[in-house]
């Protein structure tokens, strides 16, 4: 018994470690296009089953294309559920637009309950409205949730 608060934590810990979950979406060819809530913009969901707390977004190998347009890097982003907004290429606004960034990989904590993730995918200033902007060439991200 004299154990059994350092015990009880290394359980919960580990109960939390054994239930936690991924979810992985490719970005190949997705486009980014407008300014938020555009009805252009690419929406990528996925149903969780259940509430979950997401954890951590996490973005590897992600590479941008301007196209040759007048679009520039630092634009192309993402939102998660309106909770979590990832600027993949904070540092690819200057020099010259239409180019290729990245590959660009990083994480981002969270602490959100849902039970549906909602990816949307968009420019922070839209060059061309109704227009594809830049596209994403390829890359992943993933986000870790659990109980």
């Amino acid at each position: 018994m004299k154990y059994a608060t350092t015990s009880s934590l290394f359980a919960l810990a580990a109960s939390a470690t054994l239930h936690a979950q991924e979810v992985t979406f490719d970005l190949s060819g997705l486009g980014s296009w407008d300014s938020p809530g555009s009805p252009n913009n690419v929406v990528l969901t996925e149903s969780l089953g259940d509430t979950y707390i997401i954890r951590e977004i996490t973005w590897t190998d992600v590479v941008g294309s301007g196209l040759g347009g007048l679009s520039w890097g630092n634009e192309m982003q993402m939102d998660v559920n309106g909770e979590v907004n990832v600027q993949f290429f904070p540092a690819e606004g200057s020099g010259s637009p239409g180019g290729t960034w990245g590959p660009a990989s990083g994480s981002s904590s969270a602490n959100f309950s849902t039970d549906e993730l909602v990816l949307e995918f968009y420019e922070s200033y839209d060059d061309a409205s109704d227009t594809i902007d830049a596209e994403y060439v390829s890359g992943t991200i993933t986000i870790t949730y659990g109980s």
